[in-house]
């Protein structure tokens, strides 16, 4: 738990029906948001504060009360920093009181969430070590999970709201795409990443189906100074002039199967981010080739152990 003040909660008498189109803020005059609406939008709104917590993150709060379904929360938050803010808030949050330090709170909101919209409810969860309970509701792919944790030191109740919906319009690749060369990786690759949270990745371009079917490819832009990753659905482009190098990790197998990773580390973020995930030592074979290709150079980190 983070140093946060907890929500208080009430019941209403009400059958409003619009779990799965968003939520209320009670200011004046109320705002309806909707559960699709962009980031950027929402932290435009005007009725929200930020705060940053013991962690150094940064949250952004409503200032009102908030209904959702027939129950108002005193707080609703999410992060305020987004990989993306032409998406909608991917998680939302709310950390609840609870009635005399028992799960009492936990009953009270699960069985009117469960009146409410318990056909949606598609799992409990109850871990090995019986230190938490979880109740999820699926609302059309607003994942709407409560949870009470407890343990020796303290008992608290959750209610996360996760947006799981296709926005895949974002995949769309705007730009033509130029091949002027190509290495055609034959083996198991995936890309790493969520486009929700990464701008950069978009649908395979067609032009790489046209000739390379469906396998995974690294290829160069010559027109455009770009390079270009794809596994069989997904792509990655990038100015030249923005990678320092191409950096490989391989992770030996002991005590799970190992695999391998690479990166690009990019000059402005001073930092490596991770494209590609496949099985061990796969990117070895490729290391030569893959600098002759593209001019840059392949480093390799230091091998350690799969934990």
């Amino acid at each position: 738990m983070t140093n946060r003040e907890y929500s208080k909660f009430e019941i209403l008498n009400f059958n409003h029906q619009d779990y799965q189109e968003g939520f209320e803020v009670l200011c004046e005059p109320s705002l309806f948001i909707n559960w699709n609406m962009v980031a950027g939008e929402l932290l435009e709104k005007g009725d929200i504060y930020f705060e940053i917590d013991k962690y150094k993150k940064e949250f952004a709060n409503f200032k009102s009360k908030i209904r959702i379904g027939n129950i108002i929360f005193d707080g609703l938050y999410f992060h305020k920093f987004q990989h993306r803010y032409d998406v909608p808030v991917l998680n939302f949050f709310a950390d609840i009181v609870n009635v005399e330090e028992t799960d009492k709170t936990y009953r009270i909101l699960n069985k009117k969430l469960f009146d409410d919209v318990g056909s949606h409810r598609y799992r409990i969860y109850l871990p090995e070590d019986q230190t938490q309970v979880r109740s999820t509701f699926d609302l059309d792919k607003m994942i709407l999970s409560l949870v009470y944790s407890y343990n020796s030191d303290c008992r608290y109740t959750i209610l996360k709201i996760e947006n799981k919906r296709d926005y895949s319009e974002l995949l769309k690749n705007e730009e033509e795409v130029e091949i002027s060369n190509a290495l055609v990786l034959e083996t198991e690759i995936e890309m790493y990443g969520n486009y929700k949270e990464d701008v950069k990745i978009k649908w395979r371009p067609d032009e790489l189906n046209n000739f390379h079917q469906k396998a995974p490819v690294i290829w160069m832009d010559r027109s455009n100074n770009t390079i270009g990753f794809s596994d069989n659905l997904y792509s990655q482009r990038y100015f030249l002039s923005e990678i320092e190098n191409i950096f490989i990790q391989n992770i030996y197998p002991a005590k799970c199967g190992g695999g391998s990773e690479l990166y690009l580390f990019l000059k402005k973020d001073k930092q490596r981010k991770k494209i590609f995930s496949a099985p061990y030592s796969v990117f070895d074979k490729y290391a030569e080739e893959l600098s002759n290709c593209t001019g840059l150079q392949v480093v390799f980190g230091k091998e350690y152990p799969c934990d």
